[in-house]
């Protein structure tokens, strides 16, 4: 989770395990965003309850008069994404790891200005539970940026066919069960099914 605010709740952070930006998301033929006085005229599409609305309020309260679009909740940042692609939505906000394993298989967006720099990512756990704390920071802290994190972070964020490889793949097994949306998997469908039946998030 990221954790550039503190949270009223008794929960503790553990070390950082990701450092991003937080980025405009435009299409790709879009070169008209170099400053922030260029986001004025612009409709930004984010959820709500997201970092990026949080990240823009304080904009706004600075004086900077932004136009602000909120999202569904249940719309996850890839797919506000894909709508900003299609010219549904304007431009948006995303993190921008996020934007590097889209640009590993789609060439119809970009990342240009960034708005927030250096947001922290790391585990979120109860305070009461002092050995798991120190457990997963310890182990972040002999793994960050070791051999074993760096071959994960090329596999999963770097190796452009791998990734659309495994899009591919995704969006063939959606067709293969009639679903035309990949969504998560091909099987959304049943998992929002039986979710629904027992009053759960289905992701």
């Amino acid at each position: 989770l990221e954790t550039p605010e503190p949270v009223a709740l008794p929960v503790v952070y553990s070390k950082p395990y990701n450092i991003v930006n937080e980025v405009v998301v435009t299409r790709s033929n879009d070169n008209s965003i170099k400053t922030m006085a260029d986001l004025l005229s612009r409709k930004i599409y984010i959820r709500k309850s997201s970092s990026y609305w949080t990240s823009l309020s304080k904009i706004i309260k600075s004086g900077v008069s932004l136009k602000l679009f909120e999202v569904p909740e249940e719309m996850e940042t890839e797919e506000i994404i894909g709508k900003v692609a299609d010219g549904s939505f304007d431009i948006t906000i995303s993190d921008s790891h996020i934007v590097e394993i889209e640009l590993a298989w789609r060439s119809d967006i970009k990342s240009t200005l960034v708005i927030n720099e250096g947001i922290e990512h790391g585990w979120m756990m109860r305070e009461s539970n002092p050995k798991l704390v120190a457990a997963v920071s310890d182990y972040i802290e002999k793994s960050y940026r070791g051999l074993f994190y760096n071959i994960a972070k090329t596999k999963y964020f770097k190796k452009k066919r791998r990734i659309a490889k495994q899009i591919q793949q995704r969006a063939d097994g959606a067709r293969a069960i009639g679903n035309t949306d990949a969504g998560l998997s091909p099987y959304d469908d049943l998992v929002k099914r039986i979710a629904k039946q027992y009053e759960l998030d289905w992701r």
